[in-house]
């Protein structure tokens, strides 16, 4: 696969949108497009790039892995540039051992890779992950073997829920495999999803026959089935499985022993603090970036403050579109680690009863584990936890989680049957509209609204208690004695509140006839054309609702922390921006900030503020802006006219130069040749950078002008 990281990303006939994707993200290489596809497996979070772009990624990529699968690699110094390593940690396989043999010795003897010099948490994981790569693995036990009597002695004395639990640790293995790995399960098992026929095929079939498979992926699948063996003699044999939950511990989350023993007891009384240990895990669980996400984005945690998107990338230094990919790799991250910890369903004392076709997550279930465990964990994170154990059986209603109350898991096999999506939407919003007169309503006819192809009665009755269970625990709504359902009139709504439900429930901006129209169909309030001027102070007054610049189109304020929404003109969002800064900004900078909640462009912006009738704006030469009530360092106001000429000198200037100098003595000669100060170069050259027409590659200048420019 090294043969890779010298065929350029332009020479593989992309097209020109899949290119471009490519290389917003740095994806210079055949190589790095690989390593893209392989620890991602997809393309759909890079910006602008659709599902056809996606696919023609994932094509592509599914080619060049088919072409090099039958190459084989000897141990040796190179092979870890073909395992994706970080650039970290090949520096410190590369600083500190003459070959792979004497890092795989070092592993052995010390198990750990801490004491080498500029090896962290994160990269010694990595370290840890590869040698185990490379060592054939043991069994937790050594008086354990794999025998051809498996199914017989263990799996087939398993009960139905235990086998059931071992497709589900199956699934999420395969669910967090390599492409070519899972690519291979979907083809070998086809509709059987199950670990039993997994089993099977994998001792009756010569897997080295199937087209495209190599090494790798025959390692990775035998290591799947040897997992699943694991768990199934971990739960089969109740008395041996404190020993593989503690080798787990030791293994996957490089636990002492002493700290394992900590939950001996509980685990084995079944009684274990499961919220308690996975506090201990995810301490060190995330690289120092990581793990701030993992602290202050998903709402994990009660006593941490909760960030957006915006603010995160700042914090850790990346884009903003880094920061969103990275995110999705965390909470991936987060699923594979809790999918280790499997067989812990079996040691807890929650109440929990995964043979249910309804989970609820309530308050009160989350308080008294938060309190007796010593955790500040929220519902959200509870949901998290619970759904992983039933990961492939149940799906969370509501994927946004909307729900304030409560939330809840249903099986997954109900879904093909009944919408319980709509029947929630449609409850929420008959409870939540002016009502005038109380009304009732059949219940099993109004279920039947919601339902999905040919009536099973039997189906039908078990989704009739769960609809009852939601509308009961969520508005208190009780279905009576002879099956009707009554909704009860409550006060008028005014527009203050009702305007706010309407934008939540479009879930996007509205123009002011949209609102109009709405008003219409769910309340029958008709507001004439003549009256639209009161429907708009009505807006303008109500504190929840901003106006998005002057279209009279308008957001919920709370967008303005949750998403890309801002209120107010560019005018406005442009001057918010300067207000924060204690510089002068670009125009490209400020077009930047501005795109974040408007669609413009440059030109529009410096034209808009230009326009400024109240001498808001102060620009500077150099295309630098700020505010007239900021002073700012007297050398900006010392900034030079440049002539129009001076930007095809610079242009063939560097051409000329690229790759040659740096960015300080760029900066230091260009400012003594034309007699132009520094500060004023430098703004000229972030200026391009920012632009793309040049870029800084090992510190050197680099020339990417295309022929236009």
């Amino acid at each position: 696969m090294i043969k890779y990281a010298r065929i350029p990303i332009s020479t593989l006939n992309l097209s020109t949108r899949a290119y471009n994707c490519c290389m917003s993200i740095g994806i210079n290489s055949a190589l790095d497009l690989i390593h893209y596809y392989i620890s991602h497996y997809t393309f759909n979070d890079i910006k602008n790039c659709g599902t056809q772009t996606n696919d023609e990624l994932i094509n592509l990529c599914t080619q060049l892995l088919s072409d090099s699968e039958n190459e084989d690699f000897e141990i040796s110094d190179g092979i870890h540039m073909s395992l994706c390593l970080s650039a970290r940690a090949r520096n410190c396989i590369n600083a500190n051992f003459e070959n792979i043999e004497a890092l795989l010795a070092y592993y052995e003897k010390n198990k750990s890779f801490l004491k080498i010099k500029n090896c962290g948490v994160q990269t010694e994981r990595e370290l840890i992950d590869y040698c185990n790569q490379l060592i054939p693995e043991q069994p937790y036990s050594n008086d354990e073997e794999h025998n051809e009597d498996f199914i017989s002695d263990i799996y087939s004395n398993l009960s139905e829920s235990e086998k059931t639990d071992i497709d589900c640790y199956f699934y999420l293995k395969y669910l967090f495999s390599k492409p070519r790995t899972k690519i291979f399960l979907e083809k070998l098992l086809s509709s059987n999803f199950s670990f039993n026929s997994f089993y099977e095929h994998s001792n009756n079939i010569d897997l080295c026959k199937f087209k495209n498979i190599g090494k790798a992926t025959l390692k990775k699948i035998d290591k799947i089935k040897k997992e699943c063996i694991h768990l199934s003699n971990a739960i089969f044999n109740y008395e041996n499985a404190f020993d593989y939950f503690a080798e787990l511990l030791i293994n996957k989350f490089h636990f002492k022993e002493t700290q394992c023993l900590i939950y001996r007891d509980d685990f084995q009384s079944k009684n274990l603090p499961f919220f308690n240990l996975i506090n201990e895990i995810v301490k060190n669980l995330f690289s120092e970036k990581s793990s701030i996400i993992f602290f202050h984005r998903f709402n994990y945690f009660k006593n941490e403050k909760l960030l957006t998107l915006d603010e995160i990338s700042s914090e850790i230094n990346l884009t903003r579109e880094r920061t969103r990919q990275l995110q999705g790799e965390v909470n991936n991250e987060l699923l594979m680690q809790l999918s280790n910890l499997f067989i812990c369903k079996y040691f807890i004392n929650y109440s929990i009863d995964f043979h249910e076709d309804i989970i609820i997550i309530k308050d009160e279930l989350v308080d008294r584990i938060n309190s007796i465990e010593n955790v500040q964990f929220t519902k959200r994170f509870y949901l998290k936890v619970f759904h992983t154990f039933g990961y492939k059986n149940y799906t969370v209603l509501n994927e946004d989680n909307k729900f304030d109350e409560n939330l809840f898991l249903i099986k997954r096999e109900l879904y093909d049957y009944f919408d319980f999506e709509e029947f929630y939407i449609d409850i929420s919003e008959r409870i939540n509209q002016r009502i005038v007169k109380s009304y009732t309503l059949e219940f099993e006819g109004y279920l039947l609204k919601f339902w999905k192809g040919e009536l099973q009665f039997d189906l039908f009755h078990r989704i009739k208690k769960i609809a009852e269970y939601i509308i009961f625990e969520e508005y208190a709504l009780i279905v009576d004695i002879d099956d009707k359902l009554k909704i009860l009139k409550n006060t008028r709504k005014t527009f203050k509140e009702m305007i706010p439900r309407l934008i939540e429930k479009e879930n996007r901006p509205l123009h002011i006839d949209e609102i109009r129209n709405l008003l219409s169909a769910n309340h029958g309030i008709e507001v004439d054309i003549e009256n639209i001027d009161s429907l708009r102070s009505s807006i303008l007054n109500n504190d929840e609702i901003v106006c998005l610049s002057r279209t009279s189109t308008y957001g919920l304020k709370k967008w303005e922390k949750e998403k890309k929404i801002k209120g107010g003109t560019i005018r406005k969002i442009a001057e918010e921006y300067l207000e924060k800064n204690d510089i002068p900004k670009s125009l490209y900078e400020i077009t930047a900030y501005v795109n974040r909640y408007r669609n413009t462009t440059p030109s529009n912006i410096l034209g808009n503020l230009k326009a400024d009738q109240t001498n808001t704006f102060y620009f500077f030469e150099s295309k630098l802006i700020g505010l007239t009530s900021k002073k700012y360092p007297n050398e900006y106001y010392q900034f030079k006219k440049i002539p129009i000429n001076f930007y095809k000198i610079l242009q063939t200037f560097f051409k000329k130069n690229s790759q040659k100098i740096s960015y300080e003595e760029t900066i230091y000669y260009l400012s003594l040749k034309y007699s132009i100060s520094k500060l004023q170069i430098k703004v000229i050259l972030d200026n391009y950078l920012s632009r793309g027409k040049l870029k800084l590659v090992n510190e050197k200048i680099t020339y990417v002008f295309r022929e236009q420019d």
